[in-house]
């Protein structure tokens, strides 16, 4: 069985780095709709550049993409099998995924996005949902898989590697700030003074907001998720702020255990997720929830991980 991973990009996309386990797989393909791998001389993508050089793979225009899928000579047992997340789905039209399947490819959707989030690439897959019919279609989200009868999987993080950085920041956040400006400000100042260090990065600022921060608060256009890896590494723990209508495991979640952090998370549904240690995890409704002294306290966590949420799990 032969398995082909579609991406939009070579370069940068969070899902390619979570799924990146699969690439130890000799039976697994990445293919890519666009190769970026010369966008920039900015030393984190040069280290992606890097990573990219050792992998073996096939970089694909869309014109060509179908062609060398279906003409890959690879013949175990004639199965051949897409998978492509609700991502790559952005810059492939349902002809090609219907001539795929004419010539014998199961298509396969990997939703790594809520139904209910408004992001352009989900609501894209719920369009090619409409009018192409999916061998299989499987999602991270419990509640998702539930309600629309999905296959439901959590196996979606590979563990990345970065140098270990010492530990100089309390609490570490970093996203796109949407509605969460005003939230993050008033923490940032109760953090302040409960003696807690923050490290928040933010992405999608207005003029204004942008005027209120420091310039390393700011996310100008994108940050490579390897350098998400190394500030986290510098933190005792992780906010995350689920956004509404999600129940799955969100990256922070992911990323707490993989690499040993608290998290603080206004998810009550870790409480029925693997490795929930009320420990070390901590869940807040409200600023005034939170317990600064836990936070800064020294007790770190062993989850004791062992490759359990990597997508080589998924494959089986």
């Amino acid at each position: 069985m032969k398995y082909y991973v579609l991406s939009r990009s070579n370069y940068g996309i969070i899902s390619n780095y979570m799924l990146s386990d699969l690439q130890k797989l000799e039976n697994v393909e990445f293919v890519y709709e666009k190769d970026e791998s010369n966008i920039s001389n900015n030393r984190y993508i040069r280290k992606i550049q890097r990573i990219i050089k050792q992998i073996n793979y096939k970089i694909v225009r869309k014109n060509k993409l179908i062609k060398s899928i279906i003409n890959d000579s690879y013949d175990s047992d004639n199965v051949k099998i897409l998978i492509a997340t609700n991502e790559a789905l952005q810059e492939i039209e349902v002809s090609d995924l219907e001539y795929l399947r004419k010539n014998g490819i199961k298509v396969v959707l990997l939703m790594i996005d809520p139904m209910s989030a408004k992001y352009p690439s989900v609501s894209v897959a719920k369009e090619m949902i409409k009018n192409f019919k999916f061998d299989k279609i499987i999602s991270f989200d419990p509640k998702d898989s539930k309600e629309y009868g999905y296959l439901y999987s959590n196996t979606l993080y590979s563990k990345f590697d970065v140098k270990n950085n010492n530990i100089d920041t309390d609490l570490y956040y970093v996203g796109n700030v949407k509605n969460r400006f005003e939230f993050l400000d008033f923490l940032k100042q109760e953090a302040k003074n409960n003696n807690v260090k923050p490290l928040i990065k933010l992405l999608g600022l207005n003029a204004e907001q942008k005027s209120e921060l420091s310039q390393d608060e700011i996310i100008q256009s994108y940050m490579p998720y390897d350098a998400m890896v190394e500030d986290l590494q510098r933190t005792k723990c992780i906010l995350d702020i689920t956004q509404s209508g999600q129940s799955g495991i969100t990256l922070r979640y992911y990323e707490a255990v993989v690499y040993n952090k608290k998290l603080l998370t206004n998810n009550p549904n870790i409480k029925e997720l693997p490795f929930y240690d009320e420990r070390y995890m901590k869940i807040y409704k409200d600023i005034k929830d939170i317990d600064w002294d836990w936070i800064k306290n020294d007790e770190m966590p062993e989850y004791n991980y062992n490759g359990e949420f990597s997508p080589i799990n998924l494959l089986d």
